[in-house]
């Protein structure tokens, strides 16, 4: 269970983002036209960053929480509008100043931020 799998046509960003799980800088923006798989490729790419300083059974459940959307440590921000509201921005703020509960890191997706 990996996710990748619902990333179609884009295998040179995959193997960007898989190649960066070892050494992920602080922030990634993923863009391209609606429907392009911007969401599923955040969603495997957040399980592999969640699921990398673990092993086994352990990395296992962070994936798949993580591709269900329900890992503790994994927080995604939808936007209700065009932009990113006031409480929208106070949320990415304070879950980005918080440690992770579970796991070494913790992942912020804010979908459509490149339109906001």
């Amino acid at each position: 269970m990996t996710g990748w799998d619902d990333v179609v046509g884009q295998d040179r960003a995959v193997a960007q983002l898989q190649a960066a799980v070892r050494n992920p800088v602080h922030a990634y923006l993923l863009v391209g036209p609606r429907g392009a798989g911007k969401r599923a490729t955040a969603r495997a790419f957040a399980a592999d960053l969640l699921a990398a300083e673990a092993t086994g059974e352990e990395a296992e459940r962070h994936r798949r929480l993580a591709l269900a959307e329900q890992h503790p440590d994994l927080v995604l921000v939808v936007p209700e509008g065009r932009s990113l509201r006031r409480t929208e921005a106070d949320v990415i703020i304070t879950e980005g100043s918080r440690s992770p509960v579970e796991g070494a890191r913790k992942v912020i997706v804010v979908d459509r931020f490149h339109s906001a």
